[in-house]
């Protein structure tokens, strides 16, 4: 079974500490919910679990071989000029060979971004400005950014902030519905947002990891 496991892990910012003694378990199948104020070291985790940020001391292992990544909506900027089938696009491993390829090729690809848009309910919406669609319909351009290159594990960072309660029931089936599909395990950070189908919870507070559990 693939996992990652973090051992009496340090992580930080150069001379900064963020936080320490952190041991955890992430297997197969897992749906992990990492909790914490704002602040407290939720995406530095993140980062730490993913291997994008190197740890300072201890140990990462991971069997995992593909891992993808949903950042916070707030890092992008909503005047770029890109529509929500280009920013599928980028989520696709091999993504600066597509317009090098054959014609046929290149069909083959945009018929699997626009099925990958449909899947999160965004077929019409393909050739729509991101700063045109709502914030949910953003959050699900992003995950199917994630998706579109099946991975065995996905890091969403807060995918619930800035959307109404509708969008948030809708967000979570989505996420359920397609980790089965998939086989995905999933690893969400919020700061307040219950996930009732988690399996696992971790809880983030001075600078360590106080619950480690079934959520």
């Amino acid at each position: 079974m693939k996992r990652i496991i973090l051992e009496d892990a340090l992580l930080g910012y150069g001379k900064k500490n963020v936080l320490s003694e952190v041991n955890l378990e992430i297997v197969e199948g897992d749906v992990c919910l990492i909790k914490g104020a704002n602040g407290s070291g939720k995406t530095t985790l993140g980062l730490g679990i993913l291997g994008i940020l190197h740890l300072q001391s201890g140990r990462r292992d991971s069997t995992f071989s593909r891992l993808s990544y949903v950042p916070q909506t707030n890092r992008f900027d909503a005047q770029y000029p890109i529509t929500l089938e280009e920013l599928v696009a980028m989520g696709l491993r091999d993504y600066g060979a597509i317009c090098a390829r054959r014609r046929d090729r290149r069909n083959e690809t945009r018929t699997a971004i626009l099925e990958a848009l449909s899947r999160v309910g965004l077929f019409e919406k393909a050739k729509s400005l991101f700063h045109q669609v709502s914030g949910g319909e953003f959050q699900r351009a992003l995950i199917a950014r994630a998706l579109i290159s099946r991975p065995e594990a996905v890091l969403l960072d807060e995918p619930f902030a800035n959307i109404d309660r509708t969008g948030k029931l809708e967000i979570k089936k989505l996420l359920l519905d397609e980790s089965r599909r998939l086989n995905c395990t999933l690893i969400i950070i919020d700061h307040h947002e219950n996930v009732d189908f988690c399996t696992n919870c971790l809880e983030i507070e001075n600078g360590r990891v106080i619950a480690n559990g079934a959520g």
